[in-house]
């Protein structure tokens, strides 16, 4: 089984039942009408596994279609079980989180608590402090603590913020290719591999962020960039033809403006092409600052830092040769 998060959650929607299950916490005295597939059939899996996985999915797909749920729950996007299986592709995956979160959203707080015990002698002291009152934060512990809060910070809200800006770009190249603006061609040599950019750093994100939520001793950040070291180069079509792309900006700049509602092609998109480059020559930076944070003494993973920094350096230097070509 997979220890990369991308993966599990993908595995886990991909089952279906979670997503019925999910659904089916909606209030009926709502309107929603349950799904009732919650249920796992041992029988049914063992003739055909695949085949209650789509179903399920199937149901959920259709349920969330439905006019009670697009009225009542902002933020639902429909899908097709063809979406959430491709595993070329994030959007699936991306539309599925953003339509679960929607619905969980939804949810009253206690949605996901079991009942307590009617038996008194069954409640400890411990469990009888008001629930709605959670212990504040523990403030860090020393300055070392507090600079590695900071980086950390820093590392997964940049990084949300730089997929979005990728989102961005992407939006702004297929309203390009829908207004048959310029020809498909210029549109691929400005946003080179952006498609599969964006794909990678949507589950570099979520790997980021799955690991922010454990506790220090448990965050592997050099690990990330050890495994995905191959995978950055995604990044070279991108920066290898920058200059170029830069260019193709400004000879169609006069195109380019009948979009100004999405792009301010002066101001905005020059900025918005560098970022790619500017983010992955980052991440170096943010690792070392990361690794000064720390110890050897007091952080287990103190040599995959180490090592991911260095990896990160290469992967920097591999792009920087990539452009020099």
């Amino acid at each position: 089984q997979s220890t990369d998060p991308v993966t599990q959650l993908w595995d886990l929607f991909s089952l279906g039942i979670p997503l019925c299950y999910i659904f089916d916490t909606l209030s009926q005295d709502q309107g929603f009408t349950k799904i009732t597939n919650s249920q796992f059939n041992q029988d049914v899996y063992d003739a055909n596994p695949v085949k209650p996985w789509k179903r399920a999915i199937a149901l959920f797909a259709m349920q969330i279609r439905t006019v009670r749920v697009t009225h009542s729950i902002p933020g639902v996007e429909p899908f097709t079980v063809t979406d959430l299986w491709d595993r070329n592709s994030t959007v699936g995956l991306v539309t599925v989180i953003n339509t679960v979160t929607a619905i969980v959203d939804h949810l009253p707080p206690d949605a996901f608590e079991e009942s307590q015990s009617s038996d008194p002698s069954l409640i400890s002291s411990h469990d009888s402090y008001d629930s709605t009152t959670e212990p504040s934060a523990q403030p860090p512990a020393n300055a070392q603590e507090s600079a590695r809060n900071n980086i950390i910070r820093e590392m997964v809200e940049t990084e949300r913020k730089y997929v979005q800006d990728l989102e961005v770009m992407q939006k702004y190249s297929n309203a390009l290719s829908q207004a048959n603006i310029i020809v498909q061609d210029t549109i691929h040599l400005l946003f080179p591999n952006l498609n599969k950019l964006l794909n990678f750093q949507r589950k570099f994100l979520i790997r980021l962020e799955s690991t922010a939520e454990l506790p220090w001793q448990s965050q592997r950040w050099g690990q990330h960039f050890l495994e995905s070291e191959d995978e950055f180069v995604v990044y070279e079509p991108y920066c290898a033809t920058y200059t170029c792309a830069s260019e193709l900006m400004l000879a169609n700049e006069q195109n380019l403006t009948a979009l100004y509602h999405l792009f301010n092609v002066k101001g905005e998109l020059p900025a918005f092409l560098i970022k790619p480059i500017q983010r992955v020559c980052k991440y170096p930076l943010l690792l070392v600052s990361l690794f000064k944070a720390c110890s050897a003494s007091g952080y287990q993973h103190f040599d995959v830092l180490y090592r991911g920094s260095e990896a990160a350096k290469r992967i920097t230097d591999y792009i920087n040769e990539a452009q020099r070509r």
